[in-house]
């Protein structure tokens, strides 16, 4: 209760938020693959160490590399898989126009947070066993609440499982800013 009144919303660019002192927020999010989809992830990584408390949670998703790779390589684009690979950059377009993603192999990630001065408390894939799944067993999951209750179990289980993370359509970081 009262804690909408408390929130306030502000548009800003995630690299530079000159509006808020050092040292403002107990955790700052940037999920829906902020990283993947800006310039420069490491100054919006830097820039959310510089807002955070000591011992404050910087949480982002960012898409996974290999999931570019298994992307490309399921419609025979070798072209766009060697790419994906070496670069870590893929360049789309559809009917809103051309982008680039900017995906992240678990070492990647965790490299970066480290390197802006983060601790990294967490490295978990989101949908690790999805991509694993034929697709009739994907047509249960989504049809079949018992099954799909214990295809979310297995995937919870196995989220941070290092030999997993590869296989993740995204993956999910947690640093904590030192105290």
């Amino acid at each position: 209760e009262g804690l909408l009144d408390r929130i306030e919303i502000v548009k800003a660019d995630a690299r530079s938020m000159p509006m808020f002192p050092d040292h403002s927020f107990d955790m700052a999010i940037a999920q829906g693959d902020v990283l993947s989809y800006c310039q420069d992830p490491e100054s919006v990584a830097r820039e959310a160490l510089r807002v955070l408390k000591p011992g404050g949670h910087f949480i982002a998703s960012v898409d996974n590399k290999f999931s570019l790779l298994r992307g490309a390589l399921s419609k025979g684009d070798f072209l766009k898989a060697s790419e994906a690979l070496r670069k870590g950059r893929v360049r789309y377009e559809d009917e809103h126009g051309r982008f680039t993603i900017r995906a992240f192999s678990p070492g990647e990630i965790r490299g970066l947070f480290e390197r802006v001065g983060f601790e990294v408390v967490r490295l978990a894939g989101k949908m690790v066993l999805w991509p694993l799944l034929s697709q009739e067993a994907k047509r249960r999951a989504l049809e079949e609440p018992e099954f799909l209750r214990h295809y979310f179990r297995l995937e919870v289980e196995l989220s941070e499982e290092p030999s997993l993370l590869g296989a993740a359509d995204h993956l999910e970081v947690v640093g904590r800013r030192p105290r």
